[in-house]
């Protein structure tokens, strides 16, 4: 079928939108429509629609402040670090309960 007006029009009905999760629900759905257009990666990731609603998911989550990218970038290390310490305690923990 690929993209229709509804696609376009839905790029601009989502700026006023504040649910992240059924915008990016509907992005995806755009996606795959723009796949059946033959839109390849580049195609899809600098298409006017995906600008639209990769501004509004930048907006909503603070990413549009790129100045935050670095300290985000270093919480989810630390985040992973912290939960796969976690994960591995359990591990050792068992390991010495059957011991």
């Amino acid at each position: 079928m690929g993209l229709t007006e509804d696609d376009y029009m839905d790029a601009i009905r989502v700026q006023d939108a504040c649910n992240l999760s059924g915008i990016l629900h509907s992005w995806l759905r755009t996606i795959a429509r723009m796949r059946e257009d033959g839109l390849g990666t580049d195609g899809t990731n600098h298409h006017v629609v995906s600008r639209m609603y990769a501004s509004k998911v930048a907006y909503l989550t603070g990413a549009a402040d790129t100045s935050r990218l670095m300290a985000d970038w270093d919480e989810c290390e630390r985040m992973s670090r912290e939960l796969l310490d976690g994960m591995r305690e359990k591990v050792e923990d068992g390991k010495e309960g059957r011991g």
